[in-house]
């Protein structure tokens, strides 16, 4: 096994792990609910979510939402790729780090894109106001209290 084969075997086994297994666990469980949520979506939740958890505090918040945020300038800048920095995926990274419950965060549609077709790639995939609007915090605290 080659060293580039063996790091992305285990970044496929950790990125599993963190990530990619709650969040297929996730999907099943919104789409009974009859909601079709994006894996990418839950994954980004579900990773930032974990990783906060094993970084605790106000720090280890901020550098969980970092590494979200450095990802997105990478899809950014990475023209190879059919992928751009997505206010979508930032939107779920910051449903996971505060903690919000997936029930609560799929009632504000945060698991699903704004994007169009046409703005995919590069700067400005999702639409920030679309997103930015699912974060209204009076609609998560009822939804926290069950209202």
């Amino acid at each position: 096994m080659s060293f580039e084969e063996y790091l992305k075997a285990i970044k496929n086994k950790v990125y599993n792990k963190v990530a990619t297994d709650d969040a297929l666990e996730s999907r099943k469980y919104l789409r009974g609910l009859g909601k079709d949520p994006k894996l990418d979506l839950l994954q980004h939740y579900h990773g930032s979510k974990n990783l906060s958890k094993i970084a605790p505090g106000f720090a280890g918040k901020a550098a969980v939402l970092g590494l979200g945020l450095g990802k997105e300038i990478v899809n950014s800048v990475n023209q190879s790729s059919n992928a751009g920095f997505s206010m979508d995926d930032m939107g779920a990274n910051l449903m996971g780090v505060l903690g919000i419950p997936l029930d609560v965060a799929s009632s504000q549609n945060i698991f699903n894109h704004t994007e169009t077709a046409d703005n995919i790639k590069g700067y400005g995939q999702g639409d920030i106001r679309k997103v930015a609007n699912k974060f209204n915090i009076f609609d998560i605290y009822d939804e926290l209290m069950g209202r």
